[in-house]
């Protein structure tokens, strides 16, 4: 089975309200170089700069790997049977989280039990068993995002 199309249009503009979109490399909040639309490069230099198509491209390659990594953890129906809203939120939840493979919210999805994802969403609020005010406004986003109808 062939892995659905990236909800660009809702999920770009979604991501660059967030993460901005940085054409000079910058160290995030960890002192790590970042660019683009929250792109992490280990490789790249503070203060370099990027092009328009290597921004695009990294973008493309996160999604890829942020929907990658959904299809890994949940089974591919439940992930067919979600709205492009809902879709883009985890997609958005998994580019910021990273991977997690014990999560409880994959088995949610997995399950089809779509009105609990939510609450599971707002769980993932910590960093280092404190709670971020910006991890707390990003779920609130992705939550929003999700409750969208297409």
């Amino acid at each position: 089975m062939a892995k659905r199309a990236i909800p660009d249009a809702i999920l770009k503009p979604f991501l660059i309200a967030r993460e901005g979109e940085k054409f000079v490399v910058y160290a995030d909040d960890g002192g790590r170089p970042t660019w683009g639309i929250g792109h992490l490069d280990l490789h790249a230099k503070i203060g370099e700069k990027k092009t328009q198509g290597q921004v695009d491209a990294a973008y493309a390659r996160d999604t890829g790997i942020a929907r990658d990594r959904l299809y890994d953890e949940c089974k591919a129906v439940a992930i067919e049977a979600l709205s492009d809203h809902q879709f883009a939120a985890l997609l958005s939840f998994t580019f910021n989280l990273g991977e997690h493979k014990d999560a409880t919210l994959w088995t949610l999805i997995s399950k089809g039990q779509f009105k609990q994802v939510p609450a599971e969403i707002m769980k993932w609020d910590h960093e280092d068993g404190k709670v971020v005010s910006g991890l707390v406004n990003r779920r609130k986003a992705e939550v929003a995002l999700w409750n969208t109808k297409d």
